[in-house]
């Protein structure tokens, strides 16, 4: 989905919005100088993949909260995970680190 067609999404089902432009960040603490000034929750977008690299997974967790991939792995039976490279990041998302979304 394209910024434009979510837009246009969030418009045409009168869901209210408000867009806030920065540029990328990687750490939660860079994401924290900029949150004071927005409501909501404050979440970050982890992208990890199986040691084969066949499975690829976004997980999305609030900010502060600590991710055990141990446990992550075992609840979903791919096997040991790790964080995806800056090219599996490309290829798969389109994005570069500090720019993972939900919304692409």
């Amino acid at each position: 989905m394209t910024p434009s067609e979510l837009y246009h999404f969030l418009d045409e089902y009168q869901i209210s919005y408000k867009k806030f432009d920065h540029s990328p960040v990687y750490t939660v603490e860079e994401s924290k100088k900029l949150s004071p000034a927005m409501s909501g929750g404050k979440t970050k977008n982890l992208f990890v993949r199986d040691k084969k690299g066949k499975h690829h997974i976004l997980l999305t967790v609030e900010q502060d909260k600590r991710v055990d991939l141990k446990k992550v792995s075992e609840f979903i039976g791919y096997g040991r995970l790790s964080f995806c490279s800056p090219e599996r990041l490309l290829k798969y998302l389109g994005v570069e680190p500090g720019s993972v979304s939900l919304l692409g």
